[in-house]
């Protein structure tokens, strides 16, 4: 069911590559002979990993002087090539923070439902609990009107929303569901992130006509500490004939966790089949695999499978779509939007070299892509979703909400509803649309055993 769009080329989404016109050598010190570069040691882990690691390591250029370059990252990012927007790199903070789940937020993420809906309000796409957010009984689908008093629209044609939202503490003005205004003061905080934002069993009773008990789960992210969640959310799922996915706000993970998940959804003919294969550079071809699919005792008997999806659904979720859609007999539909598109991954290299408890920084070049066991997997483009739909922040998650709404209308009745009609339009206002990061998710993990940084 999975339908892809591929290209040949993309420009670098975090940086512009720089034209320099010297070589990278002993002539550095010959040029600037009273200058000491603090971040030398750095620069040199760098340029050794993006000269043998990196995918397109044949391709990187040579004649980056290191002593021009104030910061590792712009460093790193004028290494990458000009097809490459997906590596990264983060501080050993940024990376804790991953690893842990803990960050210092107001808990929620905004989005506009532009596409479909034409709908240029800032509206709350979803919101982590016990939050500062969730405290004040903000939910998917009330929209940030003024943020210390300045309508949000302003701070958008200024180009200031982004720093004032990032400020410590906000007084913030939002309009509900209903229509109904809040205005309120708060602060950011640590809060601990979930995996698993939401998971209930949707019965007939619910939703009219369903065959069967369906099961929809909110998946946020493939990380390797927050596994228990996903042990709890299927035993809370178990007997349900139909599972709703939804990833749309999922821009990946860990690859083993992927795997893990999988173990839950495969079809019982799934087992031990291979749910996706990599693709190094040829220096290390001999890091080329297989990654099979151990069915877990306590999987779901699906015999298909439903995902919701967006363009912040990436790589783990893409894969875990693409690698799970042969294995399915009634195959893996998506409801949503076109996804990110990045059929690849890469390996987390910390810096000092494997100081992953506590490390400076953590770099994350492409290293490898990968495809399902038929061989697809050049989706640079995306994944097309089955039913195209915007996605539906005017409601709450639940049976009312558009994309799950959908899905439950197939199961019910065996095709998909016509789409959504523009219900808020805001036709003709340039400059009002919010500038939303990538996803800096990927398909990554630490070095595979007896890789040889890991020597």
């Amino acid at each position: 069911m999975i339908k892809m769009n591929k290209i040949k080329y993309f420009a670098p989404l975090f940086a512009t590559m720089l034209a320099v016109a010297f070589s990278c050598s002993k002539s550095d010190d010959i040029s600037y002979p009273n200058i000491i570069d603090s971040l030398k040691v750095e620069k040199a882990y760098v340029k050794s990993i993006m000269n043998d690691y990196y995918f397109w390591y044949k391709e990187v250029p040579q004649d980056l002087i290191a002593l021009e370059y104030k910061d590792v990252e712009s460093y790193f990012t004028d290494f990458l090539v000009d097809e490459d927007r997906w590596s990264w790199m983060m501080n050993g903070k940024e990376f804790i923070e991953m690893q842990t789940g803990v960050y210092e937020s107001y808990g929620f993420q905004l989005k506009q439902a532009i596409e479909i809906y034409d709908d240029y309000g800032v509206r709350v796409s979803f919101v982590y609990p016990n939050s500062p957010m969730s405290e004040q009984g903000v939910t998917r689908g009330c929209m940030l009107t003024h943020l210390n008093g300045t309508p949000v629209e302003t701070l958008i044609r200024n180009g200031t929303f982004n720093n004032v939202l990032s400020n410590s503490t906000n007084s913030f003005t939002f309009l509900n569901p209903k229509g109904q205004s809040m205005t309120f003061t708060t602060s950011a905080r640590e809060i601990q992130t979930v995996s698993v934002l939401k998971n209930e069993v949707i019965t007939p009773a619910m939703y009219p006509g369903l065959p069967h008990n369906v099961g929809y789960m909110i998946y946020m992210s493939f990380t390797e500490s927050m596994q228990d969640e996903l042990d709890a959310a299927f035993a809370e799922l178990a007997g349900v004939g139909d599972l709703v996915l939804d990833l749309r706000y999922n821009g990946g993970g860990d690859m083993s966790v992927m795997q893990y998940l999988a173990g839950y959804l495969a079809p019982a003919s799934a087992n031990n089949q291979v749910l996706y294969k990599t693709t190094h550079n040829d220096r290390y071809s001999i890091w080329d695999a297989s990654y099979r699919i151990s069915r877990n005792t306590q999987a779901l008997d699906l015999s298909r499978l439903f995902v919701l999806t967006s363009d912040e659904t990436a790589s783990a979720s893409e894969a875990i779509i693409n690698g799970m859609d042969p294995l399915f007999p009634g195959g893996v539909f998506c409801i949503g939007d076109t996804t990110y598109g990045k059929p690849n991954g890469m390996y987390v290299l910390a810096y000092p070299k494997n100081k992953y408890d506590n490390p400076d920084y953590v770099f994350l070049p492409i290293c490898f892509f990968n495809e399902n066991q038929n061989g697809e997997g050049n989706y640079t483009e995306g994944l097309l979703p089955d039913s195209n739909r915007g996605d539906d922040l005017f409601h709450d998650f639940g049976v009312e909400e558009d994309n799950l709404r959908a899905a439950l209308y197939y199961i019910a009745n065996g095709s998909f509803p016509a789409g959504p009609e523009p219900s808020v339009s805001f036709k003709g206002r340039p400059g009002s649309v919010l500038k939303q990061e990538a996803p800096r998710g990927g398909l990554y993990t630490k070095l595979p055993e007896g890789f040889p940084l890991s020597e």
